[in-house]
C-alpha cells in the first residue's frame, strides 16, 4: 500500500515538472489536403482580323455631256471633293466651289448646247437657279471635262417693276420653276399658254398694299399683273393677273 501512494506520488511529480518545461504538446491528426481540380488546357487565342484598308473606286468619266454634268453635280452635293477634281479642271472646281448656294439639293437637267468645241449644259434647282457647266468635247469620257461654271441665281427683288420683269425673263427662257417661285401655279399655267414676248416694257403703279404692273409693246403685248408691296424680296409676290385688260392703261 505505501509502495502504490509512492508509486502515484513520483508519477504526479514527473508530470509537473514535464508541464513547467513546456507542457504537453497535442498532436491533431492532419487534415487531408484539397485534391486539385482538373483544368482544361486553354484554347489557342485566334488574332482578330485586322480591318482592310478603305480605297475610293476610281472615278469613271461618262461620255455623254449630260450625264458628265449629272456626275459633277452629284459629287458636288455629296462634297465628294477627289471625284469633284477628277471631273473638273481646277478653275471650273473653285467657279462651283464659290456658288452661294447649298449644293446638295436636286438639279434638275434643262438642255444641252454645242458651240465651239464645247458643249453647255444647264441645271436648274427646283427654284429656278441656273448652273451652266462648259466641257470640252474632246475630253468627255476623260477627266477634267468640266472648264467653266456658270451661275444664274434667282433673284427676289424688293421693287415690282424688277421682280416682274424677272419673271417675264424666266418665261422667255424657259424657267417655269423660277416663275413659280416668284409667282403661284396659276399664273405660271396662265402665261406658258402664250408665246414670251420678244421685246416689251413694263411700268407700275401702287395703290395701297398692292402693285398694278403693267407688260407690253408695241405689237399690242398688253399684260397687267397684281405684286403684293409686303412680299417684295421673297419668293410669291406676283399673285395675281387681270384678263381681259380693260380701261385706259395703268401706266405707261
Amino acid at each position: 500500500m505505501h509502495r502504490r501512494l509512492a508509486a502515484a506520488a513520483a508519477l504526479l511529480a514527473i508530470l509537473f515538472a514535464a508541464s513547467a518545461c513546456g507542457g504537453l504538446s497535442v498532436v491533431s491528426n492532419p487534415t487531408p489536403s484539397a485534391t486539385p481540380s482538373r483544368t482544361s488546357p486553354a484554347s489557342p487565342t485566334t488574332p482578330p482580323k485586322s480591318a482592310a484598308p478603305t480605297t475610293n473606286a476610281p472615278t469613271t468619266y461618262p461620255t455623254s455631256a449630260q450625264a458628265y454634268g449629272e456626275k459633277t453635280l452629284a459629287a458636288w452635293g455629296a462634297i465628294q471633293i477627289q471625284t469633284l477634281a477628277d471631273l473638273t479642271t481646277p478653275d471650273a472646281q473653285n467657279q462651283l466651289n464659290a456658288v452661294a448656294i447649298p449644293p446638295n439639293q436636286p438639279w434638275n437637267f434643262v438642255n444641252c448646247d454645242d458651240a465651239a468645241g464645247s458643249v453647255y449644259c444647264s441645271f436648274a434647282s427646283n427654284d429656278g437657279d441656273v448652273i451652266t457647266l462648259r466641257m470640252i468635247n474632246t475630253t468627255l469620257g476623260k477627266p477634267h471635262a468640266v472648264a467653266e461654271v456658270k451661275f444664274d441665281p434667282t433673284v427676289y427683288a424688293t421693287d415690282a417693276v424688277s421682280y416682274v420683269k424677272a419673271f417675264i425673263e424666266a418665261w422667255r427662257d424657259a424657267n417655269s420653276r423660277r416663275m413659280l417661285a416668284l409667282s403661284s401655279q396659276t399664273e405660271v399655267d396662265y402665261f406658258t399658254h402664250f408665246t414670251p414676248p420678244a421685246a416689251y416694257t413694263v411700268c407700275g403703279l401702287k395703290s395701297a398694299d398692292t402693285w398694278s404692273v403693267r407688260i407690253y409693246n408695241a405689237l399690242g403685248l398688253n399684260y397687267v399683273v397684281k405684286v403684293a408691296d409686303p412680299v417684295l424680296g421673297n419668293k410669291h409676290a406676283i399673285t395675281a393677273h387681270v384678263d381681259p385688260v380693260v380701261g385706259p392703261p395703268v401706266c405707261s
